[in-house]
């Protein structure tokens, strides 16, 4: 079965939660704010959509999780999330390294739906659906993409750090082997856990690099092009509404560059209409 979920439900949902108090609460427990980039809220969402009595969570019949707890599903059977991957969730409670019960039953989400949450370096079954591979074939370790990337660059003490750039941003630096709140923006999340959780502060910008291919076929440019006509514009153009305004709708529309080039491309003169983000539900058996 798909949705085409549109992000509005999930930005409702956080204006709701806000409004009701939550915030403070979220955030003392998970680390992150309370934000519909976040798992929990479009998880909620979803649960609604296809399950609204939550009957079929509860039974067993149904089951949720990141895509690496689908992937490992897939591959092996077993539902279960590495610890770094569920502590970007909003439903993991930091301090204790586990599913936070009252968190997601306030979120709509039954426990009973949510994968185990293992180390990152716990091995997995044999994999099954894969008949080329030799048999007993296991994943040793799962790193979501960002904290793979600071522990693939050395990053073993506190402090320190790695910066990505790519179709986003992201600087990421260890903390400790205990939650520490973090200052202004950032949040605090696992990095990893091998025996016990490491945890780490971390920033990000939602596009960077994928401004530079969405803006120059905006502009019926290339990225070089782009840059001379930044060299010659006007320093009062960089400033006020109309920048601010540029920014916003770039944010708005970069995620969806891949539906935009192929507009641009065709020559259309009017703005495409871009429904959501398409979304799977596979059944777990």
């Amino acid at each position: 079965m798909s949705f085409e979920a549109a992000l509005r439900p999930d930005g409702e949902r956080a204006t709701a939660a806000f409004e009701e108090g939550w915030g403070h609460d979220v955030r003392s427990r998970t680390g992150i704010p309370l934000d519909p980039m976040f798992s929990a809220l479009k998880l909620g969402w979803l649960l609604d959509q296809v399950d609204p009595d939550r009957a079929g969570c509860r039974s067993g019949r149904m089951a949720v999780g990141t895509v690496d707890a689908w992937l490992l599903f897939s591959l092996t059977g077993e539902h279960r999330i590495e610890m770094g991957n569920a502590s970007r969730t909003q439903l993991l409670n930091l301090e204790r390294a586990e599913w936070d019960a009252g968190l997601a039953e306030r979120l709509g989400i039954p426990e009973q739906a949510l994968p185990e949450v293992v180390a990152s370096d716990q091995v997995s079954g044999p994999l099954k659906a894969l008949s080329s591979l030799a048999r007993e074939t296991r994943i040793y370790a799962v790193l979501g993409d960002s904290h793979a990337a600071l522990y693939a660059n050395g990053a073993r003490e506190p402090g320190r750090a790695k910066a990505t750039y790519g179709t986003g941003s992201s600087v990421i630096a260890l903390s400790g082997t205990a939650p520490a709140p973090g200052n202004g923006g950032l949040v605090q999340t696992i990095a990893w856990s091998t025996g016990s959780p490491e945890y780490a502060h971390e920033g990000t910008i939602l596009s960077t690099g994928s401004r530079l291919i969405w803006l120059p076929e905006l502009f019926g440019t290339d990225p070089y092009g782009l840059s001379r006509l930044a060299v010659s514009a006007p320093p009062e153009l960089g400033r006020g509404p109309r920048a601010r305004l540029l920014r916003t709708r770039c944010s708005l529309l970069g995620s969806s560059g891949h539906g935009h080039r192929q507009w641009l491309r065709a020559g259309n003169q009017t703005r495409p209409r871009w429904p959501g983000p398409r979304v799977d539900l596979l059944p777990m058996s």
